[in-house]
């Protein structure tokens, strides 16, 4: 049922685009409740998940006031409470859903979109037989990139998440072969920030292992590197996929140019800041309000974290910090032996260094699953006599 209903939750912007309207999103809330009504446990609140009611309760208070005292947008509220606030539920998911269900939903949910991608991907020699079906999905997709049913960005990242996912939980070879596809899923939706998360990932746990003491190279590991290799060079040897395109992302617009494109934004997050220091409401700078085209105050639709420090001021500028201080005192302190933990905190990681460029989090189904992992990460954190204890 947990697969089922997060499948369906991954697919609403597919059936939105074949429908012609944006109806089907409002399955979101039903799956979320149905989600709730069928994995009820017993639960025992931990110290940190205050300071997550607290981002929620501020960050819907400050939108109505906002309302009320500025030249907010009523609609674009709703759909920023809608499209951010609700999918932040996710982290108390974290405690209904156990994290080898969802690692194995995860994969469900990889395999269809990594296969979907595939399938509609423009380059590969039967697209033209398919081009018509393909352009509903691929309507604003810019080139070459890989898609699914939510374009380039959400697509590229789901894959980061399940890149992380299988990274850590790769038990079999039928595991590294679709950790196989979801790299080249990831690499081929060329999304920069996406690129960057994965490399980070990489780097963090390579330093991880060298301060444990696990740095070491095992059979099955080298085995399923060359599967890797071997699989990833027939498909680009047999035409499914071209990397002229690329190689030309990279050579053209990584580094610098990616800076220069966003640079008023983030320049404009900050002044937004500096001029509403309590913040301007959900749903008034990002994306929502860029495709509404409504909004008075300076947009931030390409970072994540310009917008949030806009929308929700100074307390949404620390609470972000309180995330990043946490995750690196579990990097420091924490050994890691527990797969949900170490999990959380490399997905975390990874979206949270696209989130410099992209605003990941208006996905609806993204930030749902952005917000669980941190639960996942935050699993091992307790409190003894008042104090916050990493185990």
């Amino acid at each position: 049922m947990i697969t089922i209903l997060l499948l369906i939750y991954s697919l609403l912007p597919g059936l939105a685009k074949i429908m012609g309207n944006q109806l089907p999103f409002v399955l979101n809330i039903p799956i979320l409740i149905i989600l709730f009504l069928t994995n009820q446990k017993k639960v025992q609140w931990r110290s940190i998940d205050n300071y997550i009611w607290y981002f929620i309760i501020y960050a819907i208070f400050i939108s109505f006031i906002s309302l009320a005292f500025l030249p907010s947008q009523s609609l674009t509220l709703f759909m920023g409470i809608y499209m951010y606030l609700i999918p932040i539920t996710g982290y108390f998911f974290a405690y209904l859903i156990d994290f080898d269900q969802m690692v194995k939903s995860i994969k469900v949910v990889a395999l269809v979109h990594i296969a979907f991608g595939i399938l509609i991907y423009p380059v590969t020699p039967y697209y033209p037989y398919i081009a018509g079906f393909a352009e509903i999905f691929r309507t604003g997709v810019f080139g070459e990139r890989m898609c699914s049913v939510s374009g380039s960005l959400g697509f590229s990242s789901l894959m980061l998440i399940c890149f992380a996912t299988l990274f850590f939980n790769n038990k079999s070879i039928k595991d590294t072969i679709l950790l196989i596809l979801v790299t080249i899923g990831l690499v081929f939706a060329q999304q920069r920030g996406a690129w960057l998360g994965g490399v980070i990932i990489l780097f963090l746990n390579f330093v991880e292992k060298i301060k444990t003491g696990h740095l070491k190279i095992k059979e099955m590991t080298i085995v399923r590197g060359l599967v890797m290799l071997i699989l990833g060079g027939v498909l680009i040897g047999a035409g499914v996929f071209k990397i002229e395109s690329l190689v030309e992302r990279y050579e053209n617009q990584f580094g610098k140019q990616a800076v220069d494109e966003r640079q008023n934004q983030w320049d404009a997050g900050f002044e937004n800041l500096v001029e509403y220091p309590l913040g301007v409401g959900v749903g008034q700078v990002g994306q929502v309000s860029r495709v509404a085209g409504w909004s008075v105050f300076k947009i931030c639709a390409d970072g994540d974290y310009p917008r949030i420090f806009s929308e929700i001021g100074i307390l949404g500028l620390l609470f972000y910090l309180f995330l990043f201080v946490m995750a690196g005192l579990l990097f420091i302190y924490s050994k890691f032996n527990i797969s949900a933990v170490k999990t959380g905190f490399f997905v975390f990681i990874g979206l949270s260094m696209q989130m410099i460029g992209s605003n990941v989090t208006e996905f609806f189904f993204v930030n749902f699953l952005y917000w669980m992992f941190i639960g996942y990460m935050f699993s091992n954190i307790r409190t003894e006599n008042g104090r916050m204890i990493i185990s």
